[in-house]
């Protein structure tokens, strides 16, 4: 399901609830600008305005991404519930 950001924490938080009674827990990962094939495509100005205005002045990559679904999924995040990743 794609939510907007603003709808996303909501959602949690009401699915924290309802759905933690059965164990399950509800999380979500929020992608920023992430260098894909669609980035490649804009101007590489536009990139670096783009980097500079993040923190840490770097852009995710796909597997940044990946990371996060891999922890979530992961046993060591079975205490871990109403988060959200944002990148």
């Amino acid at each position: 399901m794609r939510l907007p950001k603003p709808v996303l924490s909501p959602w949690q938080r009401h699915g924290l609830w309802e759905l933690g009674k059965y164990g399950i827990t509800a999380n979500a990962i929020a992608p920023g600008f992430t260098m894909t094939d669609m980035v490649d495509k804009i101007p590489k100005e536009h990139v670096a305005a783009i980097k500079a205005s993040i923190p840490l002045k770097i852009a995710a990559e796909p597997i940044d991404i990946a990371y996060g679904y891999l922890y979530l999924a992961s046993d060591e995040a079975r205490f871990v519930s109403g988060i959200c990743f944002n990148y």
